[in-house]
């Protein structure tokens, strides 16, 4: 083997693609050069793979560190696509059929919204919760979202709130409130999203719908350098999204008037619409998924518009898996790269990856109870990292774990070592 030694790392390379993930492992413990070119090689093949892919930078913020060796991703990318995981119910709700419930993930909590209450938990170094926070405020909420490390709110009373979680003690956090920031709208605001610069809103008031912007400065009174309606009419406003940039925002819109819906996007500093794409039936949700593409979720599929063609573009479709009627996707969240998660109206996450048309895998919620009303198995809100996946019901909030294999027994433990072996040589 030592005239190996002498070839340039261009032939190594292209000798070692031909070899699979356990080959590679075993192959970088030889020597330093044989390390890096093998390192190299498993970072290709680590692209390639489904959820534990990090390269997007959005969706690796709330990653945390546990993926460090290769083996562990190849092994949590198997318990993905083979639906391996642990279920723990996080905590119980008493809670409405119609209110709203929201669950946010960052690397180190895990926040749940719902009516007038916020609880969070912390995320320990190996991926578990633990020490619960709650708080409750004196109006409902209407919407939540994240943004650098303050959460922001929006009530039924036309308010703003600023929060972040502090510590108190070594064992006592807290949800602090920076700011509260009154009748920024005279009715419900029921939408928001926010970047660094600015926070857009969906109000409505009556009947009519409306779509403002404003200047996030929370650590100032009043935002009156910028307060901006781009939107006002008689309609409904169902979901607004920030681009990756800031720059721009799509707004979900149904018009009363001609009762069709669109998909308005907005240039934040040129204070103009740049596009509408107007569409028969009803989008639920919209996500930015990349500067060029949004993401849309009805009930029977998802599928996006490319803003350099204006077009929709099919994804997903749930038709062929159905088992009922009723049956229909209720929310999803997505990688910013190949993967999308969807929950259902029939308590099961679903794992797309935007290269296949199928589904790659379902996870049913095993210890939904399933009575004759299906929205005590309504999956309300999802959110996903590499190695964790937390999931709203109308009852209660989930958290599958797909790092290891320490839930499974010792006799289906040397099934699975077995099983995962086989797919190291056979991953190519």
């Amino acid at each position: 083997m030592s005239f190996l030694y002498n070839l340039p790392n261009e032939l190594l390379i292209v000798i070692f693609r031909f070899c699979d993930v356990y080959t590679l492992s075993q192959i970088s413990m030889v020597c330093k050069q044989f390390c890096h070119v093998s390192y190299m090689i498993l970072n290709e093949k680590a692209n390639q793979l489904l959820v534990t892919n990090q390269v997007s930078e959005k969706f690796s913020e709330r990653c945390k560190s546990l993926l460090t060796l290769y083996n562990s991703k190849f092994i949590t990318h198997y318990n993905w696509k083979h639906g391996i995981y642990k279920e723990n119910k996080i905590c119980e709700l008493r809670t409405a059929i119609y209110n709203k419930i929201w669950v946010k993930m960052t690397k180190n909590t895990v926040a749940l919204f719902h009516i007038n209450s916020f609880i969070a938990y912390n995320r320990t170094q190996n991926g578990t919760l633990e020490r619960q926070v709650d708080k409750n405020c004196d109006s409902l909420i209407g919407d939540v979202t994240y943004c650098n490390d303050v959460i922001i709110s929006c009530h039924s009373d036309g308010s703003l709130r600023f929060w972040r979680i502090q510590s108190r003690g070594k064992n006592t956090n807290y949800f602090a409130q920076l700011k509260i920031q009154s009748k920024v709208h005279n009715d419900t605001i029921n939408l928001l999203d926010a970047t660094s610069q600015h926070i857009i809103l969906g109000c409505w008031s009556g009947k009519n719908a409306t779509v403002k912007i404003q200047k996030n400065i929370y650590e100032k009174d009043g935002c009156e350098e910028r307060n901006q309606i781009f939107y006002r009419k008689d309609g409904d406003v169902n979901s607004i999204s920030f681009d990756p940039i800031g720059t721009k925002f799509a707004a979900n819109i149904y018009d009363r008037e001609d009762r069709r819906n669109s998909v308005l996007i907005y240039d934040i500093d040129k204070s103009s619409q740049i596009m509408e794409k107007k569409y028969d039936g009803s989008f639920d949700q919209l996500l930015w998924e990349d500067p060029h593409t949004i993401l849309t979720l009805t009930a029977d599929y998802i599928k996006k518009i490319d803003m350099r063609t204006s077009e929709f573009v099919h994804i997903c479709n749930i038709s062929p898996i159905r088992e009922h009627s009723y049956d229909g996707l209720t929310c999803f969240s997505s990688d910013h790269l190949n993967t999308i998660m969807t929950g259902t109206s029939y308590g099961k996450v679903i794992l797309w990856d935007q290269r296949q048309s199928a589904p790659i895998q379902m996870y049913p919620m095993r210890s939904v109870k399933r009575p004759h009303t299906r929205y005590s198995v309504w999956i309300y809100n999802i959110q996903f990292d590499s190695t964790h996946l937390y999931a709203v019901t109308k009852d209660s909030l989930y958290e599958l774990d797909f790092k290891g294999r320490d839930h499974l027994d010792l006799r289906k433990k040397r099934a699975y070592d077995k099983k995962i072996k086989k797919f190291f040589v056979n991953f190519f």
